[in-house]
Order: structure tokens, then sequence, then C-alpha cells
């Protein structure tokens, strides 16, 4: 929600929301878009706004449009839009006047800012696979220098779960150079040299770990990252099913030669949770075949 516990998160000039209206715009006409935006921070439950401001739009001329979650983004030359941080997700604002009702456990030692308990995410570098589907952002609009950049870009939006940032070469000369596309979740990975991206990976906290590790039974001999106490993942076989829908890839594009190879993909991918391959005889000389 917006209101009190909100802040503004960013512009983006050429970009138009659709769907996810709060309201018509076309019953709210303002002049200018910083009041659109103070209209989104007002309400309870706008996340993003889009304002027009090409005169020649006629009717649609200065409307502001609100928005909630389950907008899509597209380019539109006559629009601009931003969305909102949403305060109460992102840990401390940095207004800390001690009213934060004893949240803090007691163990804060400075390095944690005050989240014990909460996740702990980073990215995982996904090169020569471009994500397609899901933008948050038309990416040609917002070229970054570097993956880096783009990456923190991903980071400063709530909302992003993953990125794709074009560093082809022999695309220098055209407008997807350095593009970097921002994804919420339901993209698809392509393998493509075009690209290099990433995807958030998060991990809990463990609140409880204050260097005493209650838990640990003495023989932590290095090799398990400090992960004590997290969660031990393995894969169940499921012979003679296959799994469809929800795909993160086209599977016909990486087979595999055996089972396990498949297994070890999806466990490569921190998106993944379950996973099908091909290996009926019929299929043999198909593209089915190992997919």
């Amino acid at each position: 929600s917006s209101g009190i516990n909100a802040e503004y998160g960013g512009r983006m000039e050429g970009v138009a929301y659709h769907g996810g209206d709060l309201n018509s715009g076309l019953n709210l006409i303002l002049e200018k878009e910083e009041d659109c935006r103070e209209k989104c921070l007002d309400s309870e439950k706008c996340v993003a706004y889009s304002w027009v401001h090409d005169s020649s739009a006629g009717t649609w001329f200065q409307t502001c449009w609100l928005k909630e979650e389950g907008y899509t983004v597209e380019t539109n030359s006559a629009v601009s839009s931003g969305y909102i941080k949403d305060l109460s997700c992102n840990g401390d604002s940095g207004n800390d006047d001690g009213d934060d009702e004893g949240k803090d456990d007691g163990k804060d030692d400075g390095d944690d800012e005050g989240k014990d308990g909460e996740e702990e995410c980073s990215y995982v570098a996904d090169d020569d696979y471009c994500y397609h589907g899901s933008d948050l952002v038309d990416g040609r609009t917002q070229p970054q220098d570097t993956r880096e950049e783009c990456e923190e870009r991903c980071d400063d939006d709530g909302r992003c779960v993953a990125y794709s940032w074009v560093d082809n070469e022999d695309l220098k000369s055209t407008e997807w150079w350095h593009s970097c596309w921002l994804k919420e979740e339901g993209y698809e990975k392509k393998e493509e040299a075009n690209c290099a991206s990433g995807f958030r990976k998060c991990e809990k906290k463990d609140d409880e770990d204050d260097g005493k590790d209650d838990n640990d039974d003495g023989n932590d001999d290095g090799d398990d990252d400090g992960k004590d106490n997290e969660e031990e993942c393995s894969y169940v076989a499921d012979d003679d099913y296959c799994y469809h829908g929800s795909d993160l890839v086209d599977g016909r594009t990486q087979p595999q030669d055996t089972r396990e190879e498949c297994e070890e993909r999806c466990d490569d991918d921190g998106r993944c949770v379950a996973y099908s391959w091909g290996d009926n005889e019929s299929l043999k000389s198909t593209e089915w075949w190992h997919s």
C-alpha cells in the first residue's frame, strides 16, 4: 500500500502501464505529472501511475491513471509513468525515531540493518541466457553502461526478480545495445548469446543464530558455508509422469543425455522446483527426445 508508508520509486518516460486501474483517468485531469504522482502516494492501494502528457492525445491529455498490482508495461511516447516504493516491505526507512515497538531482537551487531530473521538476497549470474516476457520496463528506454548498473536497477525496484542486459557487440549500433530489461515472475529463459542475465535468489536468515549455534554438532569442518539449520533439499523420482505448464525453458532447446543431467540443471536454477525429461524411445527421432 501507499500512504504514509510509501515514497516515490522511479519515473519512466515513454512508458504506459495498462490494466490494474483504480480509477478512470478521464475523471482525473491534472495539469502536472507531479500532481498525479501525489495522488498515487496519497492512496492506500496505489502502487504506480500513468499520466498522459501529449496534447495531441485529445480527451486523454493530462489524464491520470492510478494503478494497483497486475498492470503490464508498454511503450507509449505520449505517456509518463512512475512506481511507488512501499517502505513497510523494505525495512528501516532511515527515519528511526525509536518507535519501532521493540522489533529489534537485541542481537543487532550493526551489520544486518535491523532485519534479523528476514531474507538475504543476492543475484545469480546467468550468462548467455535472455529472459523473455514479464517485462516491468521496455529496456530500450533505459540503457545501462554496465551489467552491474542493470542489476542495481533491478535491486532498486521492489517488483523486480530478474534482469537481462544486452551486450552483444553485433547490436552496438541498434537500440538494443545495453538495453536493461527488468523482470517480474513468469518470464521464459532462452539460451542466447545476446544477453547477460541474472535472477534474485533469497535465503532465510537464521534469526536464532547469534553466534552460538545451539544445533551445531561440533563437526563443522567448514564445508557447509555457515548454513547450519537451513533446509536440505533433494529430488523425489516421479517416473511415468510428465509435468505440464509453468515452464521456465523450452526443454527442446536444451536436451540432456541423462535424467541426472536434467535434474542438475533444475538444481542450478534457483527458480526450478521440478523437472520432466523425455526418454520415450518412440520419440528418439523427434525434437522431444531427451528434452
